[in-house]
């Protein structure tokens, strides 16, 4: 009986939840899009994208606990690390950030109805992965200039979703980002997505994710000499803060 119950819970959750990503996606993404469109500075399509990411959250009955190491400045601009292993990585990120921050992501995202036409207008980042060498200098002025505007980035710095879990090599392009603009590294640690909603899979699984951030990292300290070496301490860092192992090829 328990399980059978179990079952039901699961179904209806995973019906619901999936409902919402669709409908939920649309109206916010909506309001995004024209405000973005009428006041292109304005903080609303953040909090829309902040909006969206906790009820896309809440809708899957998962509950979320953010934990930081020390508190950030609220003023101050960042470059966020972040491990990516769901695609409940983005929205229970965007339901915690401390800041006003954008994301990089898929350009093939920026080609959805609407979908794509908010993230455009409120100043997330088109990434072209393996396009070239032309492309990535594209998102890293892209990335800069939201900088510029005062607002924060986050990279996922593997650049794709691990299915194991395990923290992949980090690609070199956040670290750049952050020297550029001279501004701090912020690691973070996602732990409890991976369960909810497998890659592949359509069926959500209630449960609890938490989202630690970790002490800032002084990328200027390192130098562009010594990236391999930053990067190899802030991929430790996100392993300690989530929790997963490092990949054993890195």
């Amino acid at each position: 009986m328990k399980f059978a119950i179990q079952i039901l819970v699961q179904v209806l959750v995973t019906i619901f939840s999936n409902a919402y990503w669709l409908v939920g996606s649309l109206f916010f993404a909506s309001v995004a899009a024209l405000s973005g469109a009428v006041s292109p500075n304005s903080t609303l399509p953040f909090r829309c994208a902040r909006w969206w990411g906790g009820s896309v959250i809440r809708s899957g009955a998962v509950r979320i606990r953010a934990e930081r190491e020390v508190e950030l400045d609220p003023d101050a601009r960042y470059v966020f690390f972040a491990n990516h292993q769901s695609l409940y990585d983005v929205p229970a990120l965007l339901d915690t950030l401390p800041v006003d921050a954008r994301f990089l992501a898929k350009r093939s995202l920026f080609s959805l109805p609407i979908f794509g036409f908010a993230m455009k207008k409120a100043g997330f980042v088109p990434v072209d992965r393996g396009a070239g060498a032309g492309a990535a200098k594209a998102a890293l002025r892209a990335a800069s200039e939201q900088l510029e505007l005062g607002r924060s980035i986050l990279v996922f710095p593997e650049e794709t979703r691990s299915l194991s879990g395990e923290i992949q090599p980090f690609k070199p392009g956040g670290l750049l980002i952050a020297l550029r603009a001279g501004v701090q590294i912020v690691p973070v640690g996602v732990q409890g997505t991976r369960s909810l909603r497998p890659k592949g899979s359509i069926l959500v699984k209630p449960g609890t994710v938490t989202v630690r951030y970790g002490r800032p990292f002084d990328a200027k300290s390192a130098g562009v000499r010594g990236k391999r070496e930053a990067l190899e301490t802030l991929r430790n860092e996100v392993s300690r803060l989530s929790g997963e192992p490092l990949a054993t090829d890195g």
